[in-house]
Order: C-alpha cells, then structure tokens, then sequence
C-alpha cells in the first residue's frame, strides 16, 4: 500500500483563507498563481505567518472586496505583522543619550486630565494629580515604539505620543511641567524652606556635625 501523499501546507492554507474571508473562488485562483511570490525569496512567508496575516485581517473586519486584491491585502499585512514582531534594538553605551526619555523609549508626564490652562490641577473625577508614559518621538528606540504601536491594529486606543501629549496640553512643555511639579512637591515636604536655608538651619543647631559634612 503506498503512502499518503504529503500535505502542501500553501493549499491548505489557501482554503483556510478562502472560508475566513468568505471570498470568491477566483481569489484562491489569484493566491495560487503568486505562489512563487509569498513563498519564495520575495516574501518567503511561512505557513504560521500566512494564517495570521489572515486572522489579522478577519479580526479587523479588512478582508477584501474583490478576488484580485487578496494578495495585496496578505502582502500589506505580512509586512505590518513582521514588523511588529522585530525585537526592539539594543542599548549600547555607544548610542547618544536621549535627555527626555533616557533611552528606554517612553517618557513620563502629568497626565492630560490634570492639566489645566498651563497648571497642574487634580484630576476631575479621581481628586488626584497623576502622571503616565507617552511614547518619545524624539529617539530611534522610541520612534521604533511608535512604529510598534502603529502597526498593531488589534491595539485601541494608541498610546500617545510625546508631540500629541504637547498638543493636547495646549502646546506647553510637559515634560519640564512634571519637573516643576515634583520640585513644588519637594519645597512643600521641606517645610517650605530652600535648600540653603535648611543647610543653615542645620548648621546652626548642629555646628560640628555640619562641618564634617562640609556644609559650612
């Protein structure tokens, strides 16, 4: 008895895709004919790949309306799949030092909701001053997070960017608003006192002490 001949994973895929998007046979027609496309050098897809180009494109309801567009659609979506999937690059000593986020990509603010006409104010609805990441736009590694961000269209609302941060706060600079912030936090927790008077007041009542310290 001969054996089972073995299965062409591409055609089986092919009608996978064809029962998920609901499309007309002349689309498995126009796959099968750019074979040579998808799964050679050009794009060289693979079988786990292709069947989550097409998940990802029933998910988001952008399935085609006419069989010739199904190969452009699966190419588009390849491209925003693999994309996605690349590791982030890595830090090297080396990489210019980006002042607003440091090189991790993502920079930390007051949050939109407590900001008001240029000043931090508590939040409307939770009485509280907060603060959250927006994405840098100002670095590769966090261009490369918005990229990231962009190219995944399961993921809603997007994460903000440093620039739509600004120009949602009316334009001002946030980024030195949060420092101003925790700098009127710590005055406050100092009993309102500069840093040079406490120094003084220290070492008026703890002369010795402040002379090793090197505070006088």
């Amino acid at each position: 008895m001969s054996a089972l001949p073995p299965t062409d994973w591409f055609l089986s895929w092919v009608r996978f895709h064809v029962t998920a998007t609901a499309a007309d046979p002349s689309a498995a027609e126009a796959l099968v004919a750019n074979r040579g496309i998808i799964t050679g050098e050009a794009w060289a897809a693979t079988d786990k790949e292709l069947r989550a180009c097409t998940a990802r494109l029933v998910a988001r309801c952008a399935t085609p309306k006419f069989p010739n567009e199904h190969v452009d659609a699966i190419g588009l979506e390849l491209v925003a799949l693999r994309k996605h999937r690349e590791p982030l690059p890595a830090l090297s000593p080396d990489d210019p030092q980006c002042p607003l986020c440091e090189g991790i990509g993502q920079v930390t603010v007051i949050h939109p909701g407590c900001v008001w006409s240029g000043r931090v104010v508590r939040h409307r609805t939770l009485g509280t001053v907060m603060t959250c990441a927006v994405l840098c736009d100002q670095c590769p590694r966090g261009r490369r997070l918005i990229d990231l961000d962009r190219a995944d269209d399961r993921r809603w609302p997007r994460q903000l960017t440093l620039g739509g941060y600004f120009s949602r706060i009316g334009g001002i600079d946030g980024v030195q608003l949060l420092k101003d912030h925790d700098r009127e936090l710590a005055f406050v927790g100092r009993g309102g006192l500069s840093d040079a008077a406490r120094r003084r007041a220290f070492a008026a009542e703890f002369p010795r002490a402040a002379q090793a310290a090197g505070l006088v």
